[in-house]
């Protein structure tokens, strides 16, 4: 118990007596924290939500058993097929095809659903939505290489009339696979910099570690 009241006297008195060093060690960590975020370059962010196209969706549907084909059955196999096209986006050629950095695009795809929702940052002002238009294009072109390169080999395999009329469509259609369902929005804004939060933050760390380093000192003299 006895313990317990120095420790909060202790702490009490060094508040007392160095409460403006303390303040200054805050206020120090505060304008260093907002010069960092200040410094950092702007970012601008798009936003757009994609889906699958009609053409793809009849084809799923089609896909199925004459007996199978309520809607749940013909939306799960089109969630399917957008996650096996979200397989390719994330493979690392592909980013490197791209000249652009995964960290850039962030997506968000429900596990039974054909939308996907992108968001992406660029440094470069009035680009960003540009650069995910360009991003969804060349992704769209790998889907229908893919296919094109699977149905030809089907072919080579067991000609088949429908096969070669579905390979047919499929080489001329433009866009493929993806479609805009919101079309790429914002970009031209700025980011806000969330400068405040940085300095409040850094300047209660500050203050922090200055209070213990100093009550630290302070402790171990008086138990010498």
């Amino acid at each position: 118990m006895n313990n317990s009241s120095d420790f909060i006297s202790q702490s009490l008195r060094l508040l007392r007596e160095r409460a403006l060093l303390l303040f200054v060690a805050a206020l120090l960590c505060a304008v260093a924290a907002t010069a960092f975020a200040l410094w950092q370059p702007p970012l601008y962010r798009s936003t757009a939500v994609l889906t699958l196209t009609d053409w793809q969706a009849e084809r799923l549907s089609r896909r199925d058993p004459a007996l199978d084909k309520n809607p749940a059955n013909v939306g799960g196999a089109a969630a399917d097929e957008m996650s096996r096209a979200l397989v390719m986006l994330k493979a690392p050629a592909f980013w490197t095809e791209l000249n652009a950095q995964p960290s850039q695009l962030s997506l968000e795809h429900k596990r039974r659903g054909n939308l996907v929702a992108l968001r992406w940052t660029s440094q470069q002002p009035g680009q960003a939505s540009q650069q995910l238009t360009d991003l969804v294009q060349r992704w769209d072109q790998r889907l229908q290489q893919r296919f094109i390169t699977e149905r030809q080999h089907l072919m080579q395999q067991a000609p088949d009339p429908l096969l070669a009329a579905e390979l047919q469509q499929a080489e001329a259609l433009h866009p493929f696979a993806l479609q805009w369902l919101q079309p790429p929005s914002g970009g031209d804004k700025a980011l806000s910099r969330p400068w405040f939060w940085w300095a409040v933050f850094a300047a209660v760390t500050g203050f922090l570690l200055m209070f213990q380093l100093l009550l630290f000192r302070r402790l171990q003299k008086c138990s010498q």
